[in-house]
């Protein structure tokens, strides 16, 4: 299956490109049938047995069907709706969004979509399995866009051990041009389809229309919500279970105040998590609360200044970001000092979108553990209830080297 998926991502990439490495539009064309499903993903869903499939048609109807089972013969079917947006001139292809519940946890799953118009061919994935058991690999990644480094980034994490993948926010890098929303979902569809996604937004991810942002991000993918939070944002903070791991994703380019949905939202959750079931609860966000780097220094601060405290007395261990397009890990930390039981900040922008690398930095503080700019993945590996081993590796290195690693404590205890 991951040597299947590297092939396709070579492919995909195999003509020439032009001189920013940015991937044409020509080459990640719509290869398939009007009627034909294309741009299928698979995410988290709104429980631990449930996963969300989609994927966009040229033509409308009402083919909203996903077969699917532990065997190539299927047996299952889910259905789903069907619905498009608008921004400018642009109209989007048909999105059919399939939740698919009742799934056995850690099967393999065979599954196709579509229905008597077109139906794609045959992909799987893993189902979830929420719970105290190790090993759990997570593939981290962040800032890919839709280059030669991006698609070396998505091999990477395709060809790697994860059972699941997050991105800590701008994705596409559309930044208005809405068929780059196409392409990048092209490119990104060999690893979308067998691996469970989950998304943080950014601040390229942010384009509004009547009034209304994220348009195109909500209209694409469809990320789990708590009901009483529910708005116009309603997919760009929310939290999600896999393995032993509670994700919580925040937004950091929509309101977090005291009086905010999300700071709301943020307390409701930790409130709410079984630790017995998922003893390593770790954050995502956009912009960096802790960076050496001269790009984006304090487009993180204030919401760290309110937020860090209620991380830290829930002894979250580990918050990712993006925004600045290379790598750091600090110390675990609180406020600029490195303390037993702090937060250690991952930053991994470094996923290959088209503005490049960030290379300036600041004279390296104390609490700087390793930083380096250049393009790659992370993992997570949660070993234990106790103690998980983060993995930097850098595309340049092939699959599989590590170049950067830690082990990171979870001070929790019942």
């Amino acid at each position: 299956m991951r040597a299947a998926i590297a092939t396709i991502f070579a492919a995909a990439v195999a003509a020439e490109l032009d001189p920013f490495d940015v991937i044409p539009l020509t080459q990640l064309a719509r290869r398939v049938g009007a009627a034909d499903p294309e741009q299928i993903y698979v995410a988290v869903g709104n429980s631990s047995d449930s996963v969300v499939i989609t994927w966009i048609t040229s033509t409308s109807g009402t083919d909203t069907s996903v077969e699917y089972g532990p065997t190539s013969t299927f047996g299952s079917t889910a259905t789903g709706t069907a619905g498009s947006y608008k921004i400018g001139s642009y109209t989007s292809g048909e999105i059919k969004t399939v939740h698919v519940t009742g799934l056995s946890p850690a099967q393999t799953y065979y599954y196709r979509v579509g229905g008597a118009s077109g139906w794609s061919p045959m992909y799987s994935f893993t189902s979830n399995s929420v719970g105290p058991s190790f090993p759990y690999p997570l593939a981290v990644m962040g800032d890919p866009g839709q280059t030669t480094n991006s698609n070396s980034t998505f091999t990477h994490v395709a060809s790697s051990k994860a059972r699941s993948f997050l991105i800590t926010g701008d994705l596409s890098y559309a930044d208005g041009d809405q068929p780059r929303w196409d392409t990048f979902q092209r490119l990104i569809q060999p690893l979308a389809t067998g691996m469970i996604s989950g998304l943080v937004t950014g601040n390229h991810d942010e384009e509004t229309s009547g009034g209304q942002s994220y348009v195109a991000y909500n209209a694409r993918w469809t990320m789990p919500y708590l009901p009483e939070f529910a708005s116009s944002t309603k997919s760009v903070f929310y939290s999600y279970e896999v393995g032993p791991v509670h994700v919580i994703v925040l937004a950091s380019f929509v309101a977090f105040t005291a009086s905010s949905p999300q700071y709301k939202f943020l307390q409701a959750d930790l409130a709410s998590i079984d630790r017995s079931k998922t003893p390593w609860v770790i954050a995502a966000a956009h912009a960096p609360w802790r960076t050496s780097n001269t790009a984006h220094t304090n487009d993180g601060q204030t919401m760290r200044e309110l937020y860090e405290p209620i991380l830290a007395a829930a002894k979250v261990p580990i918050v990712f970001f993006g925004h600045v397009h290379a790598y750091e890990r600090t110390c675990p930390m609180i406020g600029t000092s490195c303390v037993d039981g702090g937060l250690t900040y991952i930053t991994i922008g470094d996923g290959g979108n088209r503005e490049g690398l960030y290379t300036k930095w600041l004279s390296q503080p104390a609490w700087s553990a390793y930083r380096l700019a250049q393009y790659g993945s992370g993992l997570l590996e949660v070993n234990n209830a106790t103690h998980a081993t983060w993995s930097w590796l850098r595309n340049a290195d092939g699959p599989g080297k590590v170049y950067d690693s830690v082990t990171i404590a979870n001070t929790w205890t019942a």
